[in-house]
């Protein structure tokens, strides 16, 4: 039988945490999925909607998406887009989903009993591959990864500041490919280690380095 569909290989995300993503103030990642359009495209996707909210045509179902981990690493993805027996079944889907549109009120979407069967197939491979540890990423947030030891043994007081970020740069990518930092670059960095000097309430703590860096960037305590 041929193949009716077109795989997109390309991932929302170049690190090895490819479907994880987070608003800006939200304590878990949003929602991963895989998705499948009526016209036979395949791929993967994060929720861009604060909230959770479903756009028109996933919720219409001319869009089909099934829950994927937002940890599952790049490798184990990409193994996925090209799994014999995920394809199969999303063809099954494909082939036995109808989109029939009206002039007036909504879409009319309709599955026969094997696109039906074959949804709940799609779903099972991809529980399975992120039921496996090893297929997932640890993903941290910047700051907890920098100071889940606290300021010391993130950034030592006698280590100009510049050299610190390097080292921490280097130190994040060193963890790949098992976890992630999210916004681990040298600049978030700066701004992490400047913000945790400049605002800390125990001045008397700080010295070297640390001082130095909260003089310079908080001008009146």
């Amino acid at each position: 039988m041929t193949m009716t569909l077109t795989i997109d290989k390309e991932l929302p995300d170049e690190t090895v945490a490819p479907l994880y993503f987070r608003f800006d103030g939200a304590f878990e990642p949003g929602l991963a999925h895989l998705c499948l359009t009526e016209n036979g495209h395949v791929f993967f996707a994060t929720n861009g909607e604060p909230g959770g909210g479903v756009p028109m045509h996933v919720h219409e179902k001319r869009t089909l998406q099934w829950s994927v981990s937002p940890y599952l690493n790049r490798e184990r993805a990409l193994a996925l887009l090209d799994d014999s027996g995920l394809q199969a079944a999303l063809e099954r889907v494909h082939r036995g989903h109808s989109v029939h549109r009206r002039a007036c009120g909504p879409t009319d979407v309709s599955f026969t009993e094997d696109a039906k069967a074959a949804t709940q197939d799609v779903q099972a491979i991809l529980d399975l591959a992120c039921a496996e540890p090893e297929n997932l990423v640890q993903v941290w947030d910047l700051d907890d990864w920098l100071f889940s030891n606290g300021l010391h043994e993130a950034w030592p007081a006698d280590v100009p500041l510049d050299k610190a970020c390097e080292a921490l740069e280097l130190a994040a990518v060193e963890d790949e490919p098992h976890a992630h930092v999210s916004g681990a670059s040298k600049a978030n960095i700066r701004d992490s280690l400047i913000d945790r000097v400049t605002w800390c309430e125990d001045i008397e703590d700080l010295t070297g380095e640390h001082l130095k860096t909260r003089l310079e960037n908080r001008p009146s305590d």
